[in-house]
C-alpha cells in the first residue's frame, strides 16, 4: 500500500506503515530494545559464545545471531531516519535503562557482553544520526524555537489546561480532544504548507491527553496500572537467574524509552504500538513454568540441556 493510497488529512507526514513518522519511531523503538535484549540473551545461552576466534564466528554465521543483529541495527537506523526527536530522547533513556537494569547480573557474572553491545552501538548510532545533517538541524531548531513552527509544545500543553480544569472528573471523553480543542484553543497561525489555519487535533503529549480526556476517573487507574507493572517487572527482573533475563531487560528498556517519548508525543493512540506495548508489557512481567526453568551450574552457567530448552 506504501506509495499507492494518499491519506485524507493534508496536515499527514507519513512515514512507512504509519501515517505520522513519530508513531512509527515509537514502533520501532520498543522493537529495537526487545531485539537487542534477545540478542544478548541468545550469546549468553549458547556455549560456543564464550570462546573467542573461528568458534565464535562459525556460530555466530550460522545461528540466529546475525539477522538478530541486524534486524537491530536496521531498526535504529530507520529510527534516526524519522528525525524523531522524542523518539531519540526515549532511546537514550532506554539504553541508560537497560545498561542499568543490566549491571547487577554483569557484576555478578563479570561478563562486559553488554556494556559492548551499549558502546557499539552508541558509535553506530552516531554514524546514523549523521545521515541527514541539516534534517536534524532544522528538527532541533524547530524543538527550541517555536517560531520556526508557529507553535510549541508547551503553548498546547498550556491551552489544554483550561480544560482539564473544566471536566477534572470525568474528562471530555476518550477521543475527543480535537473537539474540544475547536473551543478551547486561542493561538491562531497560517499553515502555508497546508493551505489552512493549524488546529490542536492532540495535545502532543499522552499525559497531557489522558487528564483531558480521561480525568481522575482514567488517570488515577491508569497510574495505578503503572505503579503494578513496576512492582511486578522488579519482581521479575529479581527472580529470573536464566539468561532470557536480558530479554526481559530489553522489554522493559523499550517501555521506558515510550514512556519519555510519551512525554511530546502520543504514539500509544496507534492500535499497533498499543499492542506492541501490551506484548513487551507481558514479556517483561511473564511467570516462566517452574518444571522447564533452568538451574545455573556450580561455574554459573546454565547446563547443556538448560541451553537447548531455553533457546
Amino acid at each position: 500500500m506504501l506509495g499507492i493510497l494518499k491519506p485524507d488529512a493534508r496536515s499527514t507526514n507519513p512515514l512507512g506503515a504509519f501515517t505520522n513518522r513519530n508513531h512509527f519511531a515509537a514502533w520501532l523503538l520498543l522493537i529495537a530494545m526487545v531485539a537487542c535484549g534477545y540478542l544478548i540473551a541468545h550469546l549468553r545461552i549458547h556455549p560456543a559464545y564464550h570462546q573467542r576466534g573461528r568458534a565464535f564466528l562459525k556460530q555466530f554465521l550460522s545461528s540466529g545471531a546475525l539477522p538478530t543483529a541486524a534486524s537491530a541495527i536496521i531498526t535504529v537506523g530507520v529510527l534516526f531516519i524519522t528525525l524523531s526527536r522524542s523518539a531519540v530522547a526515549g532511546l537514550g533513556a532506554a539504553a541508560i535503562a537497560g545498561w542499568r537494569m543490566g549491571r547487577p547480573r554483569m557484576q555478578i557474572e563479570r561478563t562486559n557482553l553488554p556494556t559492548i553491545f551499549g558502546m557499539s552501538g552508541a558509535a553506530i548510532l552516531m554514524f546514523v544520526m549523521f545521515i541527514d545533517v541539516d534534517g536534524w538541524a532544522t528538527r532541533f531548531e524547530q524543538s527550541f524555537s517555536p517560531g520556526v513552527t508557529g507553535f510549541s509544545r508547551t503553548g498546547i500543553w498550556s491551552e489544554t489546561l483550561p480544560i482539564i480544569a473544566d471536566f477534572p472528573l470525568a474528562g471530555t471523553g476518550a477521543g475527543t480532544y480535537s473537539d474540544s480543542m475547536t473551543h478551547y484553543q486561542q493561538t491562531r497561525f497560517w499553515v502555508g504548507s497546508m493551505q489552512r489555519w493549524a488546529h490542536f487535533n492532540n495535545a502532543h503529549s499522552h499525559y497531557v491527553q489522558v487528564a483531558s480526556e480521561g480525568g481522575l476517573l482514567l488517570t488515577v487507574p491508569a497510574l495505578c496500572a503503572l505503579a503494578f507493572l513496576w512492582t511486578q517487572g522488579r519482581r521479575a527482573l529479581r527472580s529470573d537467574k536464566g539468561e532470557m533475563f536480558w530479554a526481559r531487560v530489553g522489554a522493559a528498556a523499550g517501555l521506558v524509552g515510550l514512556a519519555v517519548q510519551s512525554i511530546w508525543e502520543v504514539a500509544l493512540t496507534m492500535p499497533a504500538n498499543a499492542v506492541l506495548c501490551g506484548v513487551l508489557a507481558g514479556l517483561l512481567i511473564y511467570k516462566r513454568d517452574p518444571s522447564s526453568s533452568a538451574e545455573p551450574s556450580s561455574t554459573g552457567d546454565l547446563q547443556p540441556a538448560a541451553r537447548v530448552r531455553m533457546a
